[in-house]
């Protein structure tokens, strides 16, 4: 791992998928991948901005963020945000957004388990928030269940690409997190690390 692939000590890349930094060609291609689905999904939220808008509105919306972008070809695949921050309480939502196709695929989301390890052992959130529709909590939560605590539902909540659902909110706190873990399953464990959380 070179020093241009750490963030607050924090691996950017894994085996299939690296963290880059919204650059003007990265948010070109996000543009493109976003515009290419359902604008009533996220982070849109109801109609395809200029270029110049969606730079606008993804840095007004955070200030921790990065294209998710595919090792073997670089082409931007998605985008993790931290959203809603309150250093104060040490808390930050996470949003993502992958091509709907990749979603099917699964290995994108390696991107998201780089990213909750930089948030929580870089950043040092000790709680993050998911807001997940119904439509998405069997494959986004799937096998992380045992690390997310259900914070409740809302009925009738959301208008999706699926139509109006209902949304859950997980949370992940620091204290449960498993670095080690997450360093496997990114392809970052050294050989004889220690058991660290």
């Amino acid at each position: 791992m070179t020093g241009a692939e750490l963030a607050f000590g924090q691996p950017l890349a894994g085996r299939r998928v690296a963290l880059r930094p919204l650059d003007r060609r990265r948010l070109a291609e996000l543009h493109a991948l976003l515009g290419a689905g359902d604008p009533r999904a996220w982070p849109l939220r109801g109609a395809l901005p200029s270029l110049d808008e969606l730079e606008e509105q993804l840095w007004g919306a955070s200030r921790v963020q990065y294209a998710l972008v595919a090792r073997g070809d670089d082409r931007t695949v998605g985008l993790v945000q931290g959203l809603d921050e309150d250093l104060r309480s040490g808390t930050v939502a996470v949003g993502i957004a992958v091509g709907e196709e990749l979603w099917r695929a699964g290995w994108p989301l390696e991107g998201l388990v780089l990213f909750l390890n930089l948030l929580i052992a870089g950043h040092g959130y000790r709680k993050l928030t998911l807001e997940v529709p119904a439509h998405g909590v069997d494959r986004f939560v799937g096998s992380s269940h045992r690390w997310l605590e259900d914070e409740g539902h809302l009925a009738a909540h959301a208008v999706t690409e699926h139509g109006v659902e209902d949304v859950a909110f997980f949370s992940l706190f620091a204290r449960d997190w498993d670095r080690d873990l997450a360093l496997q399953v990114t392809g970052n464990a050294r050989a004889g690390a220690g058991g660290t959380s």
